[in-house]
């Protein structure tokens, strides 16, 4: 159960999760990559949600953006784990284990391409013009995730750490924040404070991750500041009530103490 500002997003989270088994469920090895797809926190759909709320929308508006978003964070996990060699993925073999490089592989790959798929279909909702705008948009943040990745590989042990970090990590969350945010009806500002909060919430959640790892981490990169920076973005928003569903997402996300907030309930589709 989460936090009281959201539970109640749980729904749509778990509407997700059922949505994404099924569209796996339907190719090849959807029993397996099911794992990927709609296991763990699910926390860049939720961000999605949360952050098309909080630009004064139905959250429920950001389903298409959430289950893109969450098919591109399942195919970096079988990506990485071959990459990383890793022998086991939320308690069971890692996809490549049980199945072989090569079949991983495509399979990540296949996972991409869903993940465009799932976001151009939009389109019966909020026209082609807005569609095109979002997959735009998953491709320019894709893109980063994997400039990242590279960026890793190629410099492990000197490169700049928190342009890894933004690279590899905070470009999903900004593509949650912004996807969602847009098809909320975001104005341009709106936008822009939701990539600030995003892109410093992504740097801090992998900071704490590589701690939590005991994976070295530059001595002068701590999650608060970058936390700090998040939460600074979000005074700028004009509904309250999104700002304390963000500001408990980042704490959340971070393990950290959530103040007492009175439970916040989604908009249904009046603009606040």
């Amino acid at each position: 159960m989460r936090d009281a500002p959201l539970t109640p997003y749980e729904p749509l989270v778990d509407m997700c999760r059922e949505s994404l088994r099924a569209v796996v469920g339907e190719g090849p090895y959807g029993g397996l990559l099911a794992s990927y797809v709609a296991g763990g926190k699910m926390l860049r759909p939720l961000l999605a949600f949360v952050a098309c709320d909080a630009v004064g929308s139905q959250p429920s508006s950001a389903m298409h953006a959430a289950e893109a978003i969450q098919l591109i964070h399942a195919a970096s996990l079988v990506h990485d784990d071959l990459i990383d060699e890793a022998a086991v993925r939320r308690g069971r073999p890692a996809l490549h284990r049980e199945l072989g490089a090569e079949v991983a592989l495509v399979l990540g790959d296949r996972l991409l391409a869903q993940a465009f798929v799932r976001m151009s279909s939009v389109a019966e909702t909020v026209g082609t013009a807005v569609a095109s705008r979002c997959v735009s948009l998953l491709g320019e943040h894709t893109i980063r995730c994997c400039d990242g990745q590279l960026h890793e590989l190629e410099d492990a042990s000197s490169g700049d750490y928190v342009a890894v970090a933004r690279g590899k990590t905070a470009s999903q969350f900004v593509a949650a924040a912004v996807l969602g945010g847009i098809l909320g009806g975001a104005t341009e500002n709106d936008a822009a404070l939701l990539t600030a909060y995003a892109d410093a919430l992504g740097v801090a959640f992998q900071v704490q991750d590589d701690l939590r790892d005991g994976a070295r981490v530059p001595p002068d990169v701590a999650p608060d500041a970058h936390l700090a920076r998040a939460l600074a973005a979000l005074a700028g928003l004009r509904w309250s009530r999104g700002r304390f569903a963000l500001e408990t997402l980042a704490r959340v996300a971070l393990t950290l103490p959530e103040p007492a907030r009175a439970a916040i309930v989604p908009s249904s589709g009046a603009r606040r």
